[in-house]
């Protein structure tokens, strides 16, 4: 099975803004290199500490459009996977991917295998290992926006890419997205990042009133460990997504 960087898996909610279902779904198939399938798992935990986990099986064409498999099945891990459909702006109907009843979250640091048979009886995977830990987030209880703080996480969690989303609440009661930052590649092992007075304070010239608050959301990507069957279309892959969110409070309040 080959291993890729599998550029081509793309956000969730992006995805669903332009996917359509392709006409795949109206064709039993025996060829596996017309297929994309997506194995994705997610880990998402909100600022109350409330934790939503997904594993979902997308099958997608070369347009990247899904589709439902006609005279096949798929299974993780061995378990069967039933047809779902997700809300789309452009299909009426929605769109089809597959999950699994007797699956519903992630054990971190197991292998997570989808079997893909087709109507010939042959059977093609691709698998994925979650990290070994969640990322755990961890922020001050209260910081000065001159000075900046560091947030740290669980280091060694084989991630690629992470990335840091930070919302400004003010006490004037108004809010506003002020960036999104890649985190740089030698702080993803080290498991710490220093967010500067520079980034809290951007643009405070015209800001009105003080900050109050910051909303922190740290996004971690794990494909290294995907592996899929060589028959399947290029694109075919899989990843693990960790989301943590966070609320900092102010100490000059």
């Amino acid at each position: 099975m080959r291993k890729r960087n599998l550029l081509f898996l793309l956000p969730l909610l992006f995805l669903l803004s332009c996917v359509r279902e392709s006409p795949l779904s109206d064709v039993v198939l025996d060829n596996p290199a017309l297929i994309a399938p997506s194995l994705q798992l997610s880990s998402e935990k909100d600022m109350n500490g409330n934790v939503t986990q997904k594993i979902e099986a997308w099958l997608y064409d070369r347009n990247v459009n899904s589709f439902e498999l006609k005279g096949g099945n798929l299974k993780l891990n061995g378990n069967p996977m039933s047809l779902k459909r997700a809300d789309s702006p452009v299909e009426e109907n929605g769109v089809p991917y597959y999950d699994c009843s007797a699956i519903k979250s992630i054990s971190y640091g197991q292998e997570y295998k989808l079997d893909v048979a087709l109507s010939n009886g042959a059977s093609h995977s691709v698998s994925v290992k979650a990290p070994s830990a969640p990322l755990n987030l961890q922020t001050p209880d209260s910081f000065d926006p001159t000075q900046g703080f560091t947030i740290n996480w669980n280091p060694g969690l084989g991630l690629e890419k992470m990335t840091l989303n930070m919302k400004r609440h003010m006490d004037t009661g108004q809010s506003e997205m002020l960036f999104s930052i890649s985190i740089p590649e030698a702080s993803l092992s080290q498991g710490n990042y220093k967010i500067g007075s520079d980034k809290i304070m951007e643009d405070s010239d015209d800001l009105e009133g003080n900050i109050t608050k910051l909303d922190l959301t740290l996004t971690g990507v794990h494909t290294s460990s995907a592996k899929a069957d060589p028959a399947f279309h290029e694109n075919a892959g899989a990843e693990v997504n960790l989301v943590e969110s966070a609320a900092v409070a102010t100490s000059l309040q």
